[in-house]
């Protein structure tokens, strides 16, 4: 290290590559119509700088010259496909890359490539330092100069445990040679074909227990954890023999799935994939803008939708199901109608009897008239005496009125009585104020994405939710697994808002009759597989993953999940059949009869008591 730092200041004017040398290596790469050129130099080649640019010229993506100041440089933030040519001293170029003597995780850019040009034996300890510092994903192509004036081309290389070492690929001639080459690719090619055979090398996994997904069970005597069954699991094990891998399975230190945390860091799983403690994660995970930002996503496996889920509404009390057809309502108005016209009709016969002179005290009693109406609603006919027109015509209408009211009554009482009535179900987010006002706590699994949904919600109905979740003790509305949420469910007035998918399976497990899934969902997103930033396997995940959803395999796991769930339960399902109505039926309308009984035999004895109370004044006024 010490020797390349000495030489940086001598050597300036005693380089062995030339301005003839970097295009010649700039030319065989055919992209650069497509890239964008960042020159970055220093006072090793500031002499040259200027030559180099007005040959570049023609470079039709564009080129941009950047002096090496020693800070941080802007070349690692781009997001288009770029080539970053870096014509420094030994020393500028080990501080792009990381600090001296120091393991830095260096530049890592999935849409850039770094284009290093170098001398012998300057290239080959620069070479060996790199190796050490770099980190898998950072796409550079270092060219080295020998004493012949050839051309080597060496390419970063992860061996089976993942550290990196360079490659020698190709042989570039002098520039005045015409030999027919292999062209060199700026990016993907020369690095992510290594990745189609890892030759046994162990991947890292991060995993939680998710049922029907992924099924941890115990570790193994070094600390593996055992996959046992689920739709990531069976992704996991194709993915292995394909890419030829093995892996090591891992579980977070706070069991969460995670996400970047207002702190800077990153919880759960996605923070072992972005802290590259992990090198991947399976347990359906949910592809978030947040997570996006720390983390890359394969291709989108399965597409998934957030439900609520309760408990099977319960059948309502049939004690006063004879009251049920008509609403509180309408039975108010029937009851002041009988009242009103009851009164209508007495005042009107006496007023009648006094313009014609008639003497009938029978046609304005207000008992009399009163109950029979009352006869007439319940089809028992009516003695009222209707000798004048206006009689005539508000029977009339009160007949018509009765029918109606008969017809409603029978029709609603018999589907009441014989169909099961249940309370009302919680379908969708709208519902959910009303349920948490009757008793019922609000609840979601900790530290998913459907908690970080309503928790950054900043308007709108997640807002709303959100501010129903019990925040003053956090254990009654955040659980950590959904298996515990769906007990809950069960056992309490909870209501769990989860992945529909995942917790379906759950509600077979536990009994397809004890649960209610809302029928609005919401939030339709996509499960992929998170990965490290810039890692270059990637795309080769990405190929086959896409072959697999194309070919129905993800389909056929989670069919044989179903299946598996289905043989280990037996799920008595709630018939609608229609069935004979019983004493408990009809229970209200004995209780009507016993009411009546007993206002009856209370009437019964007051009207004894004043009677014999007035015969008694009458016998005493005689004497």
């Amino acid at each position: 290290m010490a020797a390349l730092a000495s030489r940086s200041e001598g050597q300036k004017q005693d380089r062995d590559v030339t301005t003839d040398d970097v295009l010649r290596i700039l030319e065989s790469f055919p992209e650069q119509k497509n890239l964008h050129l960042n020159l970055l130099y220093d006072f090793y080649w500031e002499d040259s700088v200027d030559d180099l640019a007005l040959l570049l010229n023609g470079w039709s993506g564009g080129l941009t010259l950047h002096h090496h100041t020693g800070t941080t440089n802007p070349l690692t933030i781009t997001d288009a496909p770029t080539m970053c040519l870096v014509l420094c001293s030994p020393q500028n170029i080990l501080q792009v890359f990381g600090k001296l003597n120091e393991r830095f995780k260096g530049p890592r850019n999935p849409d850039v490539t770094w284009l290093l040009v170098l001398e012998n034996e300057e290239g080959q300890e620069i070479m060996l330092t790199l190796e050490g510092i770099l980190q898998e994903g950072t796409y550079i192509t270092l060219v080295i100069k020998d004493a012949g004036g050839i051309l080597d081309v060496f390419y970063p290389r992860a061996d089976t445990k993942g550290l990196i070492s360079f490659e020698k690929r190709r042989r570039l001639n002098t520039r005045n040679e015409t030999v027919t080459e292999k062209p060199l690719s700026y990016r993907r090619d020369e690095y992510e074909k290594q990745y189609s055979d890892m030759k046994g090398r162990e991947l890292r996994v991060a995993a939680n227990d998710n049922f029907g997904f992924c099924s941890l069970g115990a570790a193994f005597p070094g600390g593996n954890l055992r996959l046992l069954s689920g739709i990531d699991v069976e992704l996991l094990k194709s993915l292995a023999r394909v890419f030829n891998f093995t892996y090591r399975v891992m579980r977070p230190a706070d069991g969460l799935w995670g996400n970047p945390v207002p702190n800077g860091t990153v919880s759960g799983m996605i923070g072992m994939v972005a802290r590259r403690e992990a090198d991947l994660a399976v347990c359906f995970i949910s592809v978030t803008r947040d997570r996006t930002t720390v983390v890359d996503f394969t291709y989108s496996y399965y597409r998934s939708v957030i439900a609520v889920f309760s408990r099977a509404p319960r059948q309502k009390d049939r004690a006063m199901a004879v009251l049920t057809p008509f609403t509180p309502q309408v039975w108010l108005c029937i009851t002041l109608s009988i009242l009103i016209l009851g009164a209508v009709i007495s005042i009107k016969s006496k007023v009648s009897d006094f313009l014609l002179k008639e003497e009938d005290d029978t046609g304005w009693n207000l008992q009399w008239n009163t109950f029979n109406l009352f006869r007439s609603l319940v089809s028992q006919g009516s003695d009222i005496y209707a000798k004048h027109w206006w009689t005539r015509i508000i029977l009339l209408s009160w007949f018509v009125s009765c029918l109606t009211f008969s017809a409603s009554y029978s029709g609603m009482l018999t589907a009441a009585l014989a169909q099961p009535a249940f309370d009302e179900p919680v379908d969708s987010l709208k519902d959910l104020p009303k349920a948490v006002k009757e008793g019922f706590t609000l609840g979601v699994k900790a530290g998913t994405n459907i908690e970080y949904l309503f928790k950054e919600a900043t308007e709108g109905i997640y807002k709303r939710t959100w501010e129903l979740f019990d925040h003053g003790d956090r254990t009654r509305s955040f659980v950590d697994d959904n298996v515990t949420g769906m007990k809950r469910v069960l056992e309490s007035d909870f209501l769990l808002i989860g992945m529909k998918v995942v917790c379906e399976l759950l509600v077979m497990k536990m009994g397809r009759n004890k649960f209610h899934i809302g029928r609005d969902d919401f939030f339709p997103h996509s499960i992929a597989i998170p990965l490290p930033r810039g890692a270059p396997y990637r795309e080769a995940f990405d190929q086959v993953m896409m072959r697999m959803v194309e070919g129905g395999l993800i389909s056929k796991w989670r069919g044989e999940e179903v299946r598996r769930v289905e043989e280990r339960t037996s799920d008595d399902a709630v018939t609608s059949q229609a069935y004979a109505i019983t004493l408990r039926h009809l229970q209200a309308a004995f209780f009507i009869l016993i009411t009546g009984l007993a206002l009856a035999t209370v009437s019964l004895i007051v009207e004894c008591t004043t009677w014999q109370t007035l015969n008694r004044r009458a016998l005493a006024l005689i004497k």
